[in-house]
């Protein structure tokens, strides 16, 4: 593996790049967050692991997991710690850090821990492989009640977040787009609270949501969500049971102007999404994303 050796201490440094460089992985050694940053910057793609110390000057480890992190970037971060140093230990592991590492640095430990960032990326390797010959699809259906959308968002994320991942695709924003179309579907489909209350009143929108929730009439109708995807795209058709609008009164995507905050949700689906379109009645959301470059004999709504 190509390794991004980050610590200030130059001869501990040097000891772990030769026990690293006789298991056949090439070494580079920054003496810093900083530097390492750098380095990241310049070219991300250069490094299979960054193995680095918490505490260093200019910037430490910490630091530089964050910033890994806030730019999305998926490489593994190993940290090498001090049992003083259990804090930041934890926060860099909240930052998916993918292993810590006691020092002195026992090297029975750091070669089970790169023999497992090897596997890994072996079985990623061989995932991407099948991508080609790989679909599926799956169902969604839902009363109306806001709990239930956060754990089909959550559900979602988990289980699909590996294959977006795969083709550079941020899952996040995957799921907000998810949230905000399955809480439309809900509140202002089924529930059939409209959106103009909250302009006037949070706490009057929020009140009628929760006593909608509790009439049959309302919270006896499912929300469906259908997804599908093949190596091509991701297709996600979701249907309320209310009685539907007119997506004609829809703000226009190229003046901003037209949007207000009840239009927040549709602003950032038609953001993230490469096609969102609804039927006649505007009970049925249509969203697609191109895994990969958009195909060009895909036409759209």
């Amino acid at each position: 593996m190509r390794v991004l050796l980050v610590d200030d201490d130059s001869q501990a440094s040097m000891m772990l790049e030769k026990f690293l460089g006789r298991r056949k992985h090439v070494v580079t050694y920054a003496e810093n967050g900083e530097v390492a940053w750098n380095l990241l910057v310049e070219d991300k793609d250069a490094f299979d692991l960054v193995l680095t110390d918490i505490r260093m000057p200019v910037m430490d480890g910490l630091t530089l997991t964050s910033k890994i992190r806030r730019n999305r970037w998926d490489i593994p971060v190993v940290l090498m710690t001090a049992f003083a140093e259990w804090d930041s230990t934890i926060q860099a592991l909240q930052l998916d850090a993918f292993d810590f590492i006691i020092k002195p640095v026992d090297l029975d430990v750091l070669t089970r821990s790169l023999a497992r960032i090897e596997k890994l990326e072996i079985d990623r390797q061989e995932l991407a492989a099948m991508l080609p010959f790989h679909s599926g699809s799956c169902t969604f259906s839902i009363p109306s009640k806001l709990k239930y959308v956060d754990a089909i968002v959550a559900q979602f994320q988990q289980q699909f977040g590996r294959l977006f991942g795969l083709h550079q695709i941020d899952v996040r924003q995957m799921g907000l787009c998810v949230l905000e179309a399955l809480v439309n579907a809900t509140v202002h489909g089924n529930l059939e609270v409209d959106s103009s209350i909250k302009e006037e009143s949070w706490a009057e929108f929020d009140a009628m949501i929760a006593d909608h929730e509790q009439q049959p009439r309302y919270a006896e109708r499912l929300v469906t969500m259908n997804c599908s995807f093949d190596h091509n795209q991701f297709e996600w058709v979701i249907i309320d049971e209310g009685p539907g609008f007119d997506p004609s009164i829809l703000p226009d995507m190229e003046d901003p102007l037209s949007f207000d905050c009840s239009g927040r949700g549709i602003l950032l689906i038609r953001s993230f999404m490469d096609h969102v379109g609804w039927n006649q009645r505007g009970n049925v959301i249509r969203m697609v994303k191109y895994l990969g470059s958009t195909p060009e004999n895909l036409a759209t709504e």
